[in-house]
């Protein structure tokens, strides 16, 4: 019965330790390669640039294609994890699978996650010269 206890305990252990390194590096992850497939498209901001766009019009542009992406996104996750709650109920302890309070702040999380994948870029993509933007891409 004590042995069973402690297994019990070291799968929640395991599981919220893996969760609290994994989620992280994989936001980390999100932000660096979104990063990346912005900065692929460097030239095509920088023709904009060039053409008369404004920096505000480049972040607009950016944002919106970022926001597409991250629509899609939580609609997927959402959808899984409404298919994944069967499996989750015996590893949550305290915390019902379908908890609106930890859905919703676990989307403000990946919202607010997306929004900066989206920022960063796209402030420093926007103050490019476009002939450096150009010539780069």
């Amino acid at each position: 019965m004590i042995i069973s206890a402690i297994r019990t305990v070291a799968t929640y252990v395991a599981v919220s330790l893996y969760v609290l390194v994994a989620a992280p590096i994989g936001m980390l992850l999100a932000i660096l390669l979104r990063w990346k497939s912005l900065l692929y498209v460097l030239g095509h901001i920088g023709v904009r640039l060039a053409l008369g766009a404004s920096a505000r019009h480049i972040a607009g542009m950016v944002a919106r294609r970022v926001g597409g992406t991250l629509a899609r996104g939580l609609a997927a996750g959402l959808v899984m994890a409404l298919i994944a709650v069967r499996g989750l109920q015996s590893v949550l302890f305290g915390v019902t699978p379908l908890d609106p309070t930890s859905i919703s702040v676990a989307v403000l999380v990946v919202v607010a996650t997306g929004l900066l994948a989206a920022w960063w870029p796209a402030t420093s993509v926007a103050r490019v010269d476009p002939a450096v933007a150009i010539r780069e891409a």
